[in-house]
């Protein structure tokens, strides 16, 4: 049993705060993490009356400095997104970090 199922398992009986303290010193977490989201199947996503022209997902929001950029690829596109809490500074950080991962992706790559 890893952290996570024996953190689960005790949820129901320790406090909030005593879970958030045992997290804190316990569990690393890594400044920048990366997340596969996945294919988005254009043809399943759908709401009742509503013309999908566009699909951005996003993994969970993280304090500055921390940072976690996300893949996903919606109708043959990869895209990259990020959520983050930070200062408008910060944000021009994330977005920055954002375009040069597509840059070097992009000559990984090649021409297309």
């Amino acid at each position: 049993l890893g952290h996570s199922g024996l953190l689960y398992g005790l949820s129901p009986f320790l406090p909030v705060k005593a879970l958030a303290a045992i997290v804190a010193k316990g569990i690393s977490v890594e400044a920048v993490s990366y997340t596969n989201l996945g294919q988005i199947d254009a043809s399943r996503l759908r709401f009742s009356g509503c013309s999908i022209r566009s699909c951005v997902l996003a993994g969970s929001w993280k304090k500055a400095p921390l940072f976690q950029l996300c893949v996903s690829s919606w109708r043959g596109g990869c895209i990259l997104s990020a959520a983050t809490i930070s200062s408008p500074a910060g944000q021009a950080t994330a977005a920055a970090m954002l375009r040069a991962t597509a840059a070097e992706l992009s000559a990984w790559a090649g021409p297309a």
